[in-house]
């Protein structure tokens, strides 16, 4: 187990030219030589000499240097080597130390370090981190990890600089460390209403979290692992805890924090109060595509203002929670995944896209959602992740599923909104994004939902997904019977697909939305039998960071 340590790390740079004579025969020192030496004083040699200055006087004059007056300047520290060093000032040596800034000034300045003004740099001061975004991925590097230590090689004649990061166990490198590795579980809940001072209102939202206690950590050192994160975001009008029921005892189980965040609350037009939090995807907030009943599109976001700001914000916000649990808990920057169900699964399939939470999520698990199809472009609003460190996604969907169907196909329990068939949607992906062009979904392809709950096969009825597709037995657990799982393509990691009939084999129940909700997401059962849905998931999250299923 790896331990965080509280470690000083010091930022010497050098660039003095270390100055020597090779003469021999240099004439002897005299009075009247611009030198002055021990042995002469103001009174002796006021030539070489003030009253004010003097060698071993306990100031490297201007005019003295590790040569001429090795009493008081060593061959490390002389005026003018570009340091105010501890025994300077702007007056002995102002090619060093400015009237504004010197050593004792109560200020580290950028020329100074703990060990050239132990009196304004402070030893014992934690080391800094870095908490922000590095281009469209999400970067918690601490920042001693991304310098050097730089010593004066004086037969080099250059610094000769070793990376800090040796100092780390080269299987724990620093950039898997969060702040709250450093400095400690905060011990703070997160605050509410949530706001952390990036300049967005994001109402009465809650944000729970479990942290299990092999995720604790103290930031002296002792118990400090990283820990995965796993961010669960609820259906519509439903909130936080939807997840913890099924979330909570896994990461007890396994090892991850847990996250549980309340959605958009602002009013919209099927809750103009505003009190069934939903999250803001673009899709579901057109009011004329997307949907046959045209009264019935603009369901999530706030309806008094642009869509586009409705679904930024909720970008902000996702960032905002990861962010601040990174900050107040040790997490490992690596491993930040995500899942949602139903409005929740289509806002997981959003962050897949979003160029500013594509590289923020590791892996991401929708359940029964995908975004609406539009009337005349059934892909109008899907977009391949951007190209790179795309997630991996797995989709799962219960195959009757009459409110978001897996396969596209519309149902007489459903006659408002349209979908595009999730297979569809992964070919797109592959098309689009080189990440993913391992996995050969193929742009016609749709499924059978009457058929076998298996690969197709020449039987009438054919199966869940066509011939061709290949079955992920390592990812659904051994014996499995109830969910499904394949992908398109004998290399095709990062695309999947999960399938199941919820209730008894057979039965097809008007709306097996809700009981699909409650077999995969609800109940308390952590998923430890190999073959639960929360061992798939665990599983898949895993398999992304490099673990076999």
């Amino acid at each position: 187990m790896f331990k965080v340590k509280h470690k000083l790390f010091l930022f010497i740079v050098s660039s003095f030219v270390l100055v020597s004579s090779t003469n021999v025969w240099a004439a002897k020192p005299f009075c009247g030589d611009g030198k002055c030496k021990a042995h002469e004083t103001a009174e002796s040699c006021p030539q070489d000499c003030s009253a004010e200055s003097f060698c071993d006087d306990g100031t490297c004059d201007a005019n003295e240097t590790a040569e001429s007056c090795p009493q008081d300047c060593s061959a490390e520290s002389f005026c003018d080597d570009g340091t105010c060093d501890a025994n300077e000032t702007a007056e002995s040596c102002p090619q060093d130390c400015s009237a504004e800034s010197f050593c004792g000034d109560g200020t580290c300045d950028a020329n100074e370090t703990s060990a050239s003004c132990s009196a304004d740099c402070n030893p014992g001061s934690p080391p800094t981190v870095c908490g922000g975004l590095d281009g469209d991925t999400y970067n918690m590097c601490n920042e001693y990890c991304e310098v050097q230590d730089c010593d004066w090689d004086p037969n080099a004649n250059e610094d000769v600089c070793k990376d800090l990061r040796s100092q780390f166990s080269a299987a724990f490198p620093c950039e898997t460390m969060s702040l709250g590795c450093v400095t400690g579980d905060s011990g703070e809940n997160p605050p509410f209403p949530f706001n952390v001072g990036d300049g967005n209102d994001y109402g009465d939202r809650v944000l729970e979290l479990t942290v299990p206690r092999q995720c604790k950590c103290d930031g002296l050192g002792d118990n400090c692992t990283p820990c995965p994160i796993v961010v669960g975001f609820h259906g519509y009008g439903e909130d936080g805890y939807t997840w913890k029921y099924r979330l909570d005892p896994k990461g007890k189980a396994v090892g991850f924090i847990s996250l549980y965040p309340t959605g958009d609350m602002t009013s919209n037009s099927y809750t103009p109060s505003g009190t069934d939090p939903n999250w803001a995807v673009p899709s579901c907030q057109d009011p004329y595509d997307g949907c046959i009943d045209v009264g019935s599109c603009d369901w999530c976001g706030d309806i008094t203002e642009d869509d586009a700001v409705s679904t930024q914000r909720e970008i902000e916000f996702t960032r905002a929670i990861v962010k601040w649990t990174m900050d107040n808990r040790c997490v490992d920057p690596g491993q930040i995944f995500g899942t949602g169900f139903s409005n929740g699964a289509l806002w997981a399939h959003t962050l897949a896209r979003h160029p500013e939470t594509a590289g923020l999520f590791k892996a991401l698990v929708p359940v029964d959602g995908v975004d609406h199809a539009g009337v005349y472009d059934h892909l109008k609003w899907i977009d391949a992740p951007p190209k790179g460190d795309s997630p991996w996604i797995l989709h799962v969907n219960e195959i009757f599923d009459r409110l978001e169907p897996y396969d596209g196909r519309q149902y007489d329990y459903d006659p408002y909104w349209i979908f595009p068939p999730v297979l569809q949607i992964f070919a797109e992906y592959a098309l689009q994004n080189s990440g993913y062009s391992a996995c050969g979904f193929g742009t016609s392809d749709v499924g059978e939902r009457y058929g076998n709950l298996d690969v197709g096969s020449p039987v009438p009825k054919g199966a869940v997904v066509p011939a061709g597709y290949r079955r992920l037995y390592t990812l659904e657990g051994e014996g499995q019977r109830k969910f499904r799982c394949f992908t398109a393509g004998e290399s095709c990691d990062k695309l999947a697909i999960c399938l199941w009939d919820s209730g008894p084999v057979g039965d097809d129940l008007s709306d097996p939305h809700a009981r699909a909700g409650q077999e995969w997401v609800g109940g308390n059962d952590r998923g430890t039998g190999g073959t639960k849905p929360m061992d798939i998931m665990w599983r898949f999250m895993k398999a992304s960071v490099g673990v076999p299923y």
